[in-house]
């Protein structure tokens, strides 16, 4: 089987959960002996460095990009407003990319072109035109449900009609483009579930996140962290919740680690910015619990199940953990009270037999329902799938 991988941002080096999820479907289907071809934008915030890649990942994948600003300007969002269109996902589009995608596919056979995300979406069309195949999305996010969330929590009047058009907007591109593909794989079954009821495809099939596990690691309780990009809203706002409403409960400071730290970040004297770090394992694994504050998004969690399975204590609210499956008190800790949420993570800085319990518990539930050798067998089922029909 040949796949065209088609990504909006490059998978390698992996600088969050969105490059972790594509590389993850890269590496599963070489270890299945999936020829696989990678093209991917490559951005200001996510910039292609073929120095920095490994020789054999460039000779599997063969991988090529095309630069794109995709920096917000307002001038084109206003207009992307007026024209009723989705301006975070038309910034996506390039011409030369668009050739280089039609090109790929005109000289090579593919099976199979695989769309990571709606953000390539903007591609469909010329793709058509030149690929009789069979074209499936994967989907990061139910991305509507993002701006929808974070417009009912906007308390500035015009921040919040527009986020509430920019949701109505995205939605609507939703619905619309996810069914004219001939797959979706969705990373989540509350994700999977939000797709049909919108009407969009019925040919949909949750696969998750896929881990590649190693042995497990000594649990280290003795501090409390926070790891995410620090640009991305949810995380600004579950930041500035825990600064606010948890933190002075807490027996030990937090730490703040991450890319790109937003100017909208505030922090209590509790918590301390470290920004970017060069290895996000041997980070969480020094800096003992995580604590996930998030209340928008959807999709997977990639950090929490990446601590699941190298050893690290969670605590995390409803909506960070919505669609992993994890139980409360046996995988991780989960609450959206903030005098709880302190409590948790109290409880575990003094109890290291909870949070070896609570560790134990949460591989073997990765290990049970994440192995990317598993997952990667699933989606190749459902490819084939949809070339039998």
């Amino acid at each position: 089987m040949n796949v065209l991988q088609i990504c909006h941002k490059p998978p390698v080096p992996s600088r969050d959960g969105g490059c972790l999820a594509m590389d993850a479907i890269t590496q599963g289907l070489l270890n299945e002996n999936v020829s696989v071809k990678v093209l991917t934008l490559s951005t200001p915030k996510h910039a292609f460095r073929i120095e920095l890649l490994d020789k054999q990942y460039i000779k599997n994948t063969r991988i090529e990009s095309v630069f794109k600003n995709t920096d917000i300007h307002i001038k084109d969002a206003l207009v992307s407003l007026l024209k009723g269109q989705s301006y975070n996902v038309g910034r996506f589009y390039d011409e030369h990319f668009e050739t280089l995608v039609t090109s790929t596919i005109k000289k090579e056979h593919f099976d199979i072109v695989h769309l990571e995300s709606i953000f390539v979406l903007p591609y469909l069309d010329s793709i058509r035109e030149c690929f009789a195949g069979k074209i499936v999305v994967r989907t990061h996010n139910v991305e509507h449900r993002i701006w929808k969330n974070l417009s009912i929590t906007e308390r500035n009047p015009i921040k919040k009609k527009y986020l509430k058009i920019l949701a109505q907007q995205l939605e609507k591109y939703e619905s619309v483009r996810l069914s004219e593909v001939d797959g979706i794989v969705s990373i989540s079954d509350s994700d999977t579930n939000v797709f049909i009821d919108m009407g969009c495809n019925d040919s949909i099939k949750t696969i998750p996140f896929g881990i590649n596990l190693r042995p497990l690691q000594k649990v280290n309780n003795k501090g409390l962290f926070f790891l995410g990009s620090l640009d991305w809203q949810p995380n600004i706002d579950g930041i500035n919740w825990l600064s606010k409403m948890v933190s002075s409960a807490l027996v030990s400071k937090v730490i703040v680690a991450g890319r790109n730290p937003s100017k909208e970040i505030r922090l209590s004297d509790n918590l301390i910015m470290k920004g970017e770090v060069d290895d996000a394992e041997q980070f969480m694994k020094e800096r003992g619990i995580m604590l996930v504050p998030l209340f928008s998004g959807s999709g997977i969690r990639i950090k929490i199940l990446e601590a699941m399975a190298w050893g690290v204590p969670v605590i995390a609210t409803r909506k960070a953990v919505e669609g992993l499956g994890v139980e409360s008190g046996r995988h991780v800790l989960i609450t959206d009270d903030p005098a709880q949420f302190a409590d948790f993570a109290n409880q575990l800085l003094k109890d290291k037999n909870r949070a070896e319990q609570l560790v134990q518990n949460a591989y073997e539930f990765v290990q049970e329902n994440y192995s990317n050798n598993r997952l990667t067998k699933n989606l190749i089922a459902f490819y084939n799938q949809l070339l039998n029909e």
